[in-house]
């Protein structure tokens, strides 16, 4: 069914049997070409892609997958597309991260126990370029001695020796043998986030409980040597988002009591708390890009653009941005949207506008070059408990920047239905009479959306921000 619409909007239904002759009018390989242009290549396999990393210059690719609840696989794609190795594990991977020259790579998981899928045990897992397991690391008990504690975070200093992880309820750091040169537990009851800086002589560590209503969550920063700098008891509500600038200047954390209602702290690394901000939703995916001019979230309602100040300088509302990917200089954001009926890769300009987009069912997770050069994107079932032979696809595209100059004027004109996930990166179609076309397959229901429209109430300015904290 095609549906040919007027400058006014308004549509008439043209029959499949008039396909043929309404599409004469119209050249069809350039519409073929408006349909693939942008990605370079993708790679579809068993599992959910729970997590995605790129080397500095985007050579190589490290995924991590679940496949089932107690099982998972580590893949390494060098970037014309070839798949390098694969290496299954017991422990669904949640979590993974490469070195700045992608000579190694580490990856971890956890297991789901029983009927209602309990986190546990969870599994650390170190491997050279080659696919050898340099060394593997199982967590230890909970404070009860009753169940190996699940592992949610990894990260990978940018020179490969050292490694930060983060049970339910401790920080640890490794050096490149697997040793453990020290951890952090939290008080019985809390959780913990970690965020490294690239070469990780910083570690921040957030201590929370989920919600509201308890004792009041710490931030702390460690230096490499396990040495606590700081702490700050000024979160007061569960933490949701957490990260730290690469070079380890600022520490920001998304906090919120409920769906409805969230708070930014940014703190600098001596541990001044520079501001805060309302939001309309808890920030729960943050970046902060590498010339520190920029921290962008992600929250229910959409994604908002800050400067290291704390202004908005954009705001983006639509769905849900569970993964955030800001350009070294805070022009472009790579977001990946948790929704699976509507364009679900999008990339903003510094304005906040959609430059570029495409259809790709939910995303989890999106990464970004550290030199911009190219993108990654980890996209999957919704359910991660539902896998199929094709349920994961990871996409490789040019940066932002690139991407944006080969189709964004194109893309700009043909954005004119942003909700029907159909408008694909563009070559230019030819001149044509009527204002647009679009077809449209029944089989796939456009479903209703929750939006939310306002601005996020600036809090007062915090203190100016020094040159050298």
């Amino acid at each position: 069914m095609i549906v040919i619409g007027s400058a006014r909007g308004q549509g008439i239904l043209v029959s499949k049997l008039l396909l043929g002759a309404t599409l004469s009018l119209f050249a069809i390989a350039p519409i073929v070409a408006v349909l693939q242009q942008g990605v370079l290549w993708q790679h579809s396999s068993y599992g959910a892609p729970n997590s995605i990393a790129l080397s500095n210059d985007g050579s190589f690719i490290a995924v991590g997958l679940q496949t089932g609840p107690a099982s998972g696989s580590i893949q390494l794609y060098d970037k014309a597309g070839s798949l390098l190795w694969t290496r299954t594990v017991d422990w669904a991977i949640g979590s993974i991260s490469i070195s700045a020259n992608g000579s190694y790579i580490v990856a971890s998981g956890y297991q789901l126990i029983g009927r209602l899928g309990v986190y546990e045990n969870g599994g650390i897992f170190f491997y050279d370029r080659n696919g050898t397991q340099l060394w593997n690391y199982t967590a230890g008990y909970d404070q009860s001695g009753q169940f190996r504690l699940p592992i949610f975070q990894v990260q990978l200093s940018s020179d490969g020796s050292t490694v930060v992880g983060a049970t339910q309820s401790s920080a640890l750091l490794f050096d490149d043998h697997g040793t453990l040169l020290w951890s952090h537990n939290a008080t019985l009851g809390q959780f913990v986030r970690v965020s490294g800086s690239s070469n990780e002589s910083y570690v921040a560590v957030a201590d929370y409980y989920p919600g509201s209503g308890y004792p009041p969550n710490e931030v702390f920063l460690f230096n490499r040597q396990g040495t606590k700098l700081w702490n700050s008891s000024a979160v007061t509500d569960g933490i949701d988002g957490f990260a730290m600038s690469h070079d380890g200047r600022f520490v920001a954390v998304g906090s919120g009591p409920n769906g409805e209602n969230g708070t930014l702290y940014l703190y600098s690394n001596v541990g001044s708390l520079l501001w805060t901000r309302h939001v309309n939703s808890p920030p729960f995916s943050i970046a902060v890009s590498g010339d520190d001019s920029t921290i962008v979230i992600g929250t229910n309602w959409g994604a908002i653009g800050y400067d290291i100040q704390g202004n908005v300088i954009w705001t983006y509302n639509g769905a849900s941005a569970g993964s955030m990917a800001v350009s070294s200089d805070g022009s472009y954001v790579l977001a990946g949207l948790w929704a699976d009926w509507q364009q679900t890769i999008l990339i903003l300009n510094n304005q906040g506008h959609v430059v570029w987009g495409k259809d790709a069912g939910t995303i989890h997770q999106v990464a970004l070059s550290a030199d911009d050069s190219y993108a990654a994107i980890a996209a999957g079932p919704s359910d991660t408990g539902t896998f199929s032979a094709n349920s994961a696809t990871i996409y490789f595209l040019p940066g932002p920047r690139t991407t944006t100059a080969n189709t964004g004027t194109s893309y700009s004109l043909l954005y004119f239905i942003p909700t029907l996930a159909i408008v694909p990166p563009a070559s230019i179609l030819p001149a044509i009479p009527v204002a647009s076309v679009v077809i449209i397959d029944r089989r796939k229901r456009s479903k209703s959306r929750l939006q939310k429209s306002e601005d996020p109430a600036k809090e007062s300015p915090g203190p100016s921000i020094p040159s050298e904290p």
